[in-house]
């Protein structure tokens, strides 16, 4: 396309905009416009762990995840950021989180350990 020919392809204000655009749009009217790139797909940007969980533990998770229409590994991931970060500055949640380590210790599904442990 040269700098005298008029596009097709409109200028947008938003992505909304733009994604309203190409909804409502076939591609193949425009190929004349577009030009060919290279893509490159990045590698797994991510690790899993294994978290085992109490069935019980796992159907509340399974059915509070599936009340904010999410995946339950995906809940997980959210509550697992949020509590990283909030132990970078300590609150009166980690003093909640303390007391159910403490819980889970005395039940047997942790092991919690003190400092120089």
């Amino acid at each position: 396309m040269t700098q005298a020919t008029q596009s097709k392809i409109s200028q947008f204000a938003s992505r909304a905009e733009e994604a309203a655009f190409w909804d409502s749009h076939d591609t193949t009217d425009f190929l004349d416009e577009l030009e060919p790139v290279d893509v490159e797909f990045a590698e797994n940007l991510t690790e899993s762990i294994t978290i085992r969980q109490t069935p019980e533990m796992l159907a509340r998770l399974r059915a509070l995840a599936r009340q904010r229409g999410l995946h339950p590994s995906t809940l997980a991931r959210i509550w697992i950021r949020e509590q990283l970060f909030s132990a970078q500055s300590p609150s009166i949640g980690d003093q909640r989180v303390e007391r159910n380590l403490l819980a889970l210790d005395a039940q047997g599904q942790v092991a919690v350990k003190g400092p120089g442990d």
